[in-house]
């Protein structure tokens, strides 16, 4: 029997659905040899596209520098920004992330990633009231969407699981 273990071990992890970089947690999360993060991505942004017709998708967006006079280099690059397609105002910036949540709610969210939605927000929306949201798969732990208020900002955070993009 050993002769297919190797062979067993993929077919449980492909048939099983599970994550093999996952804790031990329950949390099933389809994984494959391929970029999880980079496919999870096009199927929002694909997902958003078809279904709000009146926003445009920029994917991988690169309009803002990090510090005033910064060259290419250093440009924030949010995953997906929605814009409104008549005069192209800013609506949505979205940051796709292909893990789950490690606790309930936003204590579960990596400081990393909050710090990133931050940047985006005062460099997206200046002064002005701004949406922006992290966007997860949906788990049975995480299934419906979290508003949170950024501190001392007009910036609201949503934690959306993927099956419940913003309008």
């Amino acid at each position: 029997m050993g002769y297919y273990r190797e062979a067993l071990a993929w077919a449980q992890l492909l048939l099983a659905e599970t994550n093999p970089l996952g804790d031990g947690r329950d949390d099933r999360l389809p994984a494959l040899l391929f970029p999880m993060e980079a496919l999870f991505e096009a199927y929002v942004a694909q997902h958003l596209t078809r279904t709000f017709p009146h926003l445009r998708v920029h994917t991988q967006h690169r309009k803002h520098g990090l510090l005033a006079g910064d060259g290419p280099n250093r440009f924030l690059r949010p995953d997906l920004v929605l814009s409104d397609a008549r005069d192209g105002s800013t609506q949505w910036v979205l940051d796709c992330k292909w893990k789950v949540p490690e606790g309930q709610g936003i204590s579960g969210v990596a400081s990393s990633d909050l710090y990133q939605l931050l940047a985006y927000g005062i460099n997206y929306y200046d002064d002005r009231a701004g949406k922006l949201a992290l966007v997860y798969p949906q788990t049975a732990q995480f299934s419906q969407p979290l508003p949170v208020q950024f501190r001392n900002t007009q910036l609201q955070l949503w934690l959306l699981p993927d099956d419940c993009l913003p309008a």
